[in-house]
Formats: structure tokens, C-alpha cells, sequence
């Protein structure tokens, strides 16, 4: 859990309401007034005030709506953030980001549309072209094989 929420600056550290364990399995409405970090798997939606951490283990179909939101595992869905989401690397989001500020770390995966805008709100979809990299090609040709 010490990777969790780099974005707190020092001294500022998260004040957590929770956490469900990786063997935890919800269907419904899932609110959060503070920091919460989910490890198991959620169909439906997650409200959050405040700071919302997805570990390595989550598993989450649905939407969320949250302030900050941290994706280290998989989510597919819609997700309105007011502040900011980080994808973490060997993370997978599928679906629709509403965010003023995404960030995604080399090695996450995002399949979907983003609309980057103040306050989450929707805009314009950023579409960002994404090349393989020539080893890349080459493996997925079968060139360079002996």
C-alpha cells in the first residue's frame, strides 16, 4: 500500500475511510466520504469525496465518480473525476474517462475515449495516435525471429 496516492504532497498524507480486502465482492452503490482503497471486485458505482485508490487486485465494472482516483488493477466503465486520474503501470482501463487530467504511466493500458476538460467535465475527445515501436512491429510480423 506504500505505492499508493504519490500525488499527496509531504505531510498532506491521506486520511482513509477504508478498504476492502481482494477477496471482497460488491454489486450496488459503494460511498466514500474520505481516501478509500478497493482490492476486490465491484459491479455498480463508487461515490467518492475525496481520494479513491484501485489496488493491484481490483476488479471494478461500472462508474465512478470520484476527486482523485488511483487505477493500479482493472476497471471498465465510466469514470468523472473533478481532479485528476493516474493509471498505473501493468493497469488496464476500458471505457469512458471524464477527467481534467489524466496520467498514464508507461506499461498502463487505455482502451476507450478521454475528455479532458475543467472540472471533469465533458469536452472534446482527445484522440492521441499510439505507434508500436519497430522491436514491437517486428515481433508482431515475426521479423527478427531465427
Amino acid at each position: 500500500m506504500s505505492s499508493a496516492l504519490k500525488f499527496f504532497t509531504r505531510g498532506e498524507g491521506p486520511d482513509w475511510t477504508g478498504f476492502l480486502d481482494r477477496d471482497a465482492r460488491v454489486e450496488g452503490t459503494l460511498e466514500v466520504p474520505g481516501t478509500f482503497r478497493l482490492d476486490g471486485t465491484l459491479k455498480g458505482r463508487i461515490v467518492s469525496n475525496h481520494a479513491l485508490v484501485l489496488g493491484e487486485t481490483a476488479d471494478v465494472e461500472g462508474e465512478i465518480e470520484g476527486v482523485r482516483v488511483e487505477i493500479y488493477g482493472r476497471f471498465h466503465g465510466t469514470l468523472r473525476a473533478s481532479d485528476r486520474v493516474q493509471v498505473h503501470s501493468g493497469a488496464l482501463v476500458t471505457g469512458d474517462v471524464y477527467a481534467p487530467c489524466l496520467v498514464l504511466e508507461p506499461g498502463a493500458r487505455f482502451e476507450g475515449h478521454c475528455y479532458l476538460g475543467p472540472n471533469g467535465e465533458p469536452s472534446e475527445p482527445l484522440l492521441v495516435p499510439i505507434r508500436a515501436t519497430p522491436q514491437e512491429e517486428k515481433a508482431e510480423t515475426g521479423e527478427g525471429s531465427g
